[in-house]
Order: C-alpha cells, then sequence, then structure tokens
C-alpha cells in the first residue's frame, strides 16, 4: 500500500514534474480541488472516458503489484481479488461510484 501511495500517475503530454506538482497539491488541499475534480468526472467525462481512465490506473496498480510481490501473475495474491473485483465494479457502473468514495 505505501508503493501505491507514492506511485504518480502517467498523464500524456505532460512532464513528470507537472504531474508531481498537481498531484501534490490536491493531496494537501483536497477540500478546496474537490469540486474541480467533481465537475472533470462527473460532467467532462463521458462514460468511456471514465472507463479508459478506470483501466488505465487498475494497470498500473496491476504492474505496482507485480513489482512488490516479485511475480508474473498475482492470482495467489488476495489483495489481487479484491481489486480485480473493485476493477469490474467501477467498469459496470462506468466509473460513477467511485466519486460516492470521496
Amino acid at each position: 500500500m505505501i508503493a501505491l501511495g507514492k506511485a504518480t500517475p502517467m498523464i500524456s503530454g505532460c512532464f513528470k514534474e507537472e504531474v508531481v506538482k498537481t498531484v501534490n497539491e490536491v493531496r494537501t488541499d483536497w477540500k478546496v480541488h474537490q469540486s474541480n475534480v467533481a465537475t472533470f468526472w462527473l460532467l467532462v467525462c463521458n462514460k468511456e472516458k471514465r472507463k479508459e481512465i478506470i483501466q488505465r490506473v487498475f494497470e498500473q496498480v496491476k504492474d505496482i503489484m507485480i513489482h512488490q510481490w516479485h511475480k508474473g501473475k498475482l492470482d495467489s495474491v488476495r489483495l489481487y481479488h479484491f481489486v480485480k473485483k473493485l476493477k469490474s465494479f467501477l467498469l459496470a457502473k462506468g466509473g460513477q461510484g467511485l466519486w460516492s468514495c470521496f
């Protein structure tokens, strides 16, 4: 879980420094940025775009888990099964259930 917290999201067209700066700003002052994130997630992104974002995030989570457990296949890791169920739930709902987590 520590590795997931330290992970930096990859955004095409942005330099890593820009992404790190933006993520750190959002983490330190979530209440200020919450409405902007909600607007982006619920109004700007259509269902397909939300699914694409969810897919990318879960691929990065899977890569981190493979790196941490040093396994090519994660089928024996219980946390991975939970992550797969969460991904399936979010994809089935078009990412709509994600916002209620905040």
